[in-house]
């Protein structure tokens, strides 16, 4: 699953088994540090492990920049990093 949300700035969201990461402020800095919170030991998100699990946090984050889709309405698309693959580019003129 993944989920972006135009609210409070903007953030991504990915969620693989256990796992969750969050960014935050991303139509601010796109490159905002991944959160990383086990859901199965912390359902209520509230102790971010992102320093204890370094690999989960690269898998997370490559997964949210492959997956990235461009928005037909402009103002729900965030600002593009130099990262970004051209698949997230793909329906821009």
């Amino acid at each position: 699953m993944r989920q972006r949300v135009h609210e409070l700035k903007g953030r991504v969201a990915i969620r693989k088994g256990n796992w969750k990461g969050v960014r935050y402020q991303v139509a601010v800095d796109p490159k905002s540090p991944l959160e990383l919170y086990d859901l199965a030991a912390d359902p209520k998100e509230e102790r971010n492990i992102a320093s204890q699990h370094p690999e989960v946090v690269a898998e997370l984050d490559a997964l949210i920049r492959n997956a990235r889709t461009v928005s037909p309405i402009e103002k729900f698309n965030f600002p593009k990093t130099q990262n970004e693959p051209a698949s997230a580019r793909a329906h821009e003129k």
